[in-house]
């Protein structure tokens, strides 16, 4: 276990900062300064040659010179030698300008502005002094980052590849003009601004007279050493490549978005306004400078400008989000429980589901096949963000996704749509469970589950065993929590021991691959029973001491029995060995925590860890209070939607303080709205409204506004709506009243949409057994208690073998709410085991009054408590998928006389095509087809054309919708016709008979549907 550092130990005193690492990196700081040089300057060779003062360039050229007349060369080999002397002199003479110009610019304009106000010169004063503090500290954490950068992505031919000198300069960038732009939108603030960064390349003296400083200036000092040989051994040959005198100077352009939030900064975007200059000393093996060869310099300088021109100089730029950079920094809101339950296919498959949020994925799922099967898996995750979606992917590239905004107002099945390039491909219910945070209070836990934020901040002279201290390691460090039984063990040679873990570890595959260093660390989890986790930090490169910095959160749902594992490990060779390692009980530590541990097997060694603990309350426990205390049900009919959002499906929540009822997804501008609500209502209770709009991969939240709230009067006075809606007269609104809810976005924001509500009311009786319609809705709240179940358990309800709802996993004793008419609710008590669709038993839910011990199977048994209440409003059919009869009856308002013809389409599969009706505006059809289809996620599409016998037929207009409008009975309903965006002011009138039926028995009469959809 862990040994924890008190502050007054007295072996080794506490200092924040490690000395052997601020030393180390400093001595390399030292190393990378070299005092700068005269352009103009020529290198002379050792020897006589040094003596002598003569350039190596001059003696060159004339050895050469004197070689070719020697051997009576002819004159043309004295062009290339020419050309190379001339341009290399040019290239000196350019720089050594270059750097007097920016120099002299720089003091003379210090010097003409002293004593006055200006513009520009204080940015560069500023900038210098900055400079001179922050360029070390930059250096430092520049090369440390590039490294780690270097050593993970080192290609398979290097054994290494690594920097070991690093220095920006002693030379601050400058500007040199700012231009500022007026007429522009009041939130953009734009400034053309003339950048320069340019090396000492004059002589010393020179310098000194400019500046008058006699300070010691260096230029920027890059060495990149390439290791060649055998990954694992210490052979190998270093290859040295110097990038020197880095100098730059530029036109470019900033923009800036300003916003009302507290950083008033939304947005920056950044352009180059022209190509820059750009240029610096290249020498490999510290040797030639390739930059004075005429080709290849051009070369390089040509791919620099490729890469530049495609990436920042106008029209393209890079734009940094600061406003998301901030939002990023989210809180923790709380943990998500999602539930995968039944999956229903088109198709037999196999498959394997990976689950992520916002695009990042965390779990995957046993493999399962069929076309319907149930996961019986959940996942926990840390929500931050609302407006996040989780998703589900397949190995064959379908996925769906629910909006975590929507999950999160209130536990209710929710069925994904899983999507592929051809349509709806399957279905997948689900339910999520969501579990707020609690703050700490103090050092004391609150409960047994949490969130745990852990920041390990540094390792502090690290010495591995049997090794010298001297010794420095490229080491990464990689974080486990699970409950202690799991840990993974080691043998005395300091590796891990597979055979050591227990079986029920071994469902985490690859897991040891990532401790020891493997590249399977991406492997994604899979589901458990138990806290599992895994993290694995950046890799610093040659420290004693490194300092990782590493933050990362997990959800302990046991605090009492999870164990935090990290180990620290080597990766400079073949093998990762473990150099250190450190054991933590999550129970020992508290919020704010920041302390010193010692690492197991190490020579010596200390780790400084950061514990920051949100308390989540899983713990099932006995409901105080039995059942709500409802009053009165409201019938909601759902008239009109108006959004900005235009026409599409809708879905629209209803959250009450003890309940949450969703409505039948509903389709706006094709279609009528027939949309009916049932609300059981409390005492002082309150009713809030939520709208989301389906897209066809995912899904948008439109907006949210309150019905009712807490000690508000029902009551409407928005009688003067009457008369101006078609379908709100005094008679068909009887005794209720009408109400228009505004939905808004954001709280202070403008409405988004507005739904038009009618509403009756009627109080609830206790029900006795007796109702004049079977169809009479009752309010039936159930509670189970008691379990004498000899396995762990979940429970499942249905209803005509159709899922709607089920329990946490760790509370089965809540208060199950359910509005009925005629239909049955079962039951069905499953085996919480994973992957597994075991039933222990099940029971009916009475539709009376109950308290007593029920058998769910011949040994089973489970007290359950029933309390059913009594409305005199009627319940609708809630038929998902059966037999539609489809009769198109005639189209109205042609614009002119057309010939028509109708093709019928379900999920782009054609099932009929209608006679010719010829010369007509309002043609009459009467054809009929019948089909299998679900209305939940199947499609319609009626293609209506202009039929002509010897040319391709146009379109007039076409008539594509989901089929959420369809219900159980015959009906007539009108269709609006589309063209492109437009709706038309033609529509197709439809008759519709929606019943139950099953695939099979259509499948016989196939000579009259012609083609089923699936």
């Amino acid at each position: 276990m862990a040994k924890i550092i008190e502050p007054d130990d007295k072996e080794k005193p506490l200092r924040k900062i490690p000395l052997t690492s601020k030393k180390e990196i400093q001595e390399q700081y030292n190393k990378s300064i070299e005092e700068f040089e005269n352009a103009l300057d020529i290198e002379t060779p050792k020897g006589i040659f040094e003596y002598l003062q003569a350039p190596g360039i001059i003696v060159v050229s004339v050895t050469l010179a004197y070689i070719l007349g020697r051997f009576r060369f002819s004159f043309l080999f004295l062009i290339p030698l020419i050309y190379t002397i001339v341009y290399k002199f040019k290239v000196r003479m350019l720089k050594f300008k270059t750097s007097l110009q920016a120099q002299v610019y720089s003091q003379v304009r210090k010097e003409k502005v002293k004593g006055n106000f200006e513009s520009v010169e204080w940015i560069n004063h500023t900038i210098s002094h900055f400079w001179t503090v922050a360029e070390p500290m930059i250096s430092e954490e520049v090369f440390r980052t590039v490294n780690t950068f270097l050593f993970e992505n080192c290609p398979n031919f290097l054994k290494s590849l690594r920097l070991t000198e690093f220095t920006l300069g002693s030379v601050s960038p400058k500007v040199t003009g700012v231009l500022f732009f007026d007429n522009l939108e009041d939130d953009i603030i734009q400034l053309d601004v003339e950048i320069v960064f340019v090396p000492l390349e004059i002589s010393k003296e020179l310098f000194y007279f400019v500046r008058k400083n006699k300070k010691q200036q260096f230029n920027s000092n890059i060495t990149l050493v390439a290791k060649i040989g055998t990954k694992g051994t210490d052979l190998g040959i270093s290859l040295p490549i110097s990038v020197k005198n880095l100098a730059f100077k530029g036109l470019g352009r900033i923009i800036i978005t300003i916003t009302n939030n507290q950083f008033f900064m939304k947005e920056v975007e950044f352009c180059f306004l022209e190509e820059p200059y750009i240029n610096f000393t290249l020498k490999p093996l510290k040797a030639l400078d390739v930059m004075d060869l005429p080709g290849l310099s051009s070369w390089i300088k040509g791919v620099i400008s490729s890469n530049l021109k495609n990436k920042l100089i106008n029209p393209n730029s890079i734009k940094i989000n600061l406003e998301k950079m901030v939002t990023d920094k989210k809180v923790d809101l709380g943990v998500l429980c999602l539930q995968m339950l039944e999956y229903e296919s088109r198709y037999n498959e196999e498959l394997r589901a990976e689950v992520d949020i916002d695009g990042k994925k965390y779990f995957t799922t046993s493999k399962n096949e069929g076309s319907f099967f149930n996961f019986n898996e959940y996942f926990y995750f840390i929500i931050r963000n609302v407006d996040d979606f989780v998703s589900v992917g397949l190995q064959n590239e379908a996925k769906g996704s629910l909006l975590l905004k929507r999950i999160l107002i209130g536990d209710t099945i929710e069925s994904m749509r899983i999507i592929d390039k051809h349509g709806i491909r399957a279905a997948l219910k689900c339910v999520g469970h969501f579990y707020p945070v609690m703050p700490p209070e103090g050092k004391k836990h609150l409960t047994n589950s949490a969130i745990i934020t852990l920041r390990v901040i540094e390792v502090d002279d690290l010495q591995a065993k049997n090794v010298s201290s001297s010794k420095l390691y490229t080491s990464f460090c990689t974080i486990a929590v699970s409950p202690d039984k799991l840990i993974v063990k080691k043998d005395d040679s300091n590796k891990l021991i597979k055979s050591t873990i227990s079986a029920t570890t071994n469902i985490f595959g690859g897991i040891f691959d990532a401790l020891t260093g493997g590249k399977s660390a991406e492997k994604l989890l899979p589901m458990s029973k138990t806290t599992f986790f895994f993290h694995r930090s950046k890799t610093i490169v040659d420290s004693n001491s490194p300092k990782y910095n590493e933050t990362c959160s997990f959800f302990s749902r046991d605090l009492k029995n999870d164990t935090l594992k990290i180990c620290i490990s080597d990766a400079g060779g073949e093998d990762a060995n473990i150099l250190g390692n450190l054991e933590v009980p999550l129970f020992d530590v508290y919020n704010g925590l920041k302390q010193w541990y010692r690492l197991n097997d190490a020579q010596k060694g200390r780790i400084e860890l950061e514990f920051n603990i949100n308390y989540i309350d899983l713990a099932e426990r006995n409901s105080v209070k039995d059942f709500n205390d409802y009053k009165i049900i409201l019938n909601v009919d759902l008239k009109e939607c108006n959004t900005i959002f235009g026409y599409g499906s809708y879905n629209l929540l209803f959250k009450t303080k003890s309940t949450m009822i969703k409505a039948e997804t509903f389709c706006v501008g094709v279609s009528e709205l027939k949309r009916n609500i049932l609300i059981p209502l409390e005492e002082k209770d309150s009713v809030e409204l939520f709208l989301f709009k389906e897209t066809p991969k995912e899904e948008h939240f439109i907006g949210s506004g309150y019905l009712l709230k807490e000690d508000e009067s029902l009551e409407s006075n928005e009688s003067l709506i009457l008369g101006k809606h078609p379908l709100l007269t005094s008679e068909n609104i009887g005794d209720g009243f009408v109400k228009n809810v505004p939905l808004k976005k954001m709280a202070d924001g403008s409405d988004t949409a507005n739904v038009l509500l009618l509403i009756k009311k009627e109080p609830l009786t206790l029900y006795k057994g007796i109702s004049d319609n079977v169809n009479q809705a009752k309010v039936i709240q159930v509670k189970f208690s008691d379990f004498n179940i000899q396995e762990p358990c979940r429970i499942e309800f249905k209803t005509n073998d159709e899922l709607i709802y089920a329990s946490k996993i760790t509370n089965k004793s809540d208060v199950f709410t359910f509005i009925s008419g005629k239909n049955e609710i079962m039951a069905v008590f499953k085996s919480d085991d994973i992957g597994k669709d075991h039933v222990i038993g099940s029971c009916l839910v009475p539709k009376r009054q109950l308290e007593e011990e029920v058998t769910i199977n011949d040994k089973d048994k489970v007290k359950m408590k029933v309390k059913t209440l009594l409305s005199n409003f009627l319940t609708f059919s809630s038929l998902k998928k059966g037999s539609l009869k489809m009769t198109i009856l005639e189209i109205k308002q042609l614009t002119f006389l057309q010939d028509v013809i109708c093709k019928v389409f379900i999920n782009d599969s054609q099932l009929h095509r209608t006679k010719v009706v010829k010369k007509c505006m309002n043609p009459k059809f009467n054809e009929s087809i019948t089909t299998y289809l679900d209305k939940r996620y199947d499609t319609l599409k009626i293609v209506i054309q202009n039929w002509m016998q010897f040319e391709p037929s146009k379109v007039i207009g076409v008539v594509e919708t989901p089929l959420y409008f369809l219900e159980e009975g015959k009906f007539t309903h009108s269709l609006k016709l589309k063209e492109g965006n437009n709706l038309l002011e033609t529509y197709v009138v439809c008759e519709f008979e929606f019943s139950q039926g099953d695939l099979y028995g259509l499948k016989k009469k196939k000579n009259v549907l012609g083609m089923l959809p699936f």
